[in-house]
C-alpha cells in the first residue's frame, strides 16, 4: 500500500474517531435518557446497581438550593480568627547526603 493511501485512510480513520467522540460528548443530556430503564438497558432488567445508582440520581434531582442563608445577617456577622503563619526556617537543602 502506498505511504499516500496509508496517510488518507490515517486522516478519515481519526476524523471519524473525533466526529463520534464529539457527538457522544457534545449530545444533549436530558433526564429522561439517564433515568429511563430502556436508555440503560436496551428495554431488559435493569441491574440492581444501576437501579440503585438511578435512585441516588433521582433523590439529588429533587434537593432544591436556596442562597438566601447567604445574606441572613447572622451569616454576615461571622468574624474570621484566621491567625497569620510565621515562615518557618527549612532545613539543608538535600536531606539524603549524608552529615558530615
Amino acid at each position: 500500500m502506498s505511504p499516500i493511501i496509508k496517510n488518507v485512510l490515517l486522516a478519515l480513520g481519526l476524523a471519524v474517531i473525533v466526529a463520534v467522540g464529539y457527538a457522544a460528548f457534545f449530545r444533549g443530556d436530558d433526564e429522561e435518557s439517564l433515568t429511563s430503564t430502556s436508555a440503560t438497558t436496551g428495554g431488559g432488567e435493569v441491574p440492581p446497581e444501576a437501579r440503585e445508582l438511578l435512585a441516588h440520581l433521582r433523590e439529588l434531582q429533587r434537593i432544591d438550593y436556596h442562597d438566601d442563608i447567604l445574606s441572613d445577617p447572622r451569616f454576615t456577622s461571622l468574624v474570621n480568627f484566621r491567625q497569620q503563619l510565621v515562615d518557618e526556617p527549612t532545613g539543608r537543602p538535600n536531606p539524603f547526603v549524608p552529615v558530615r
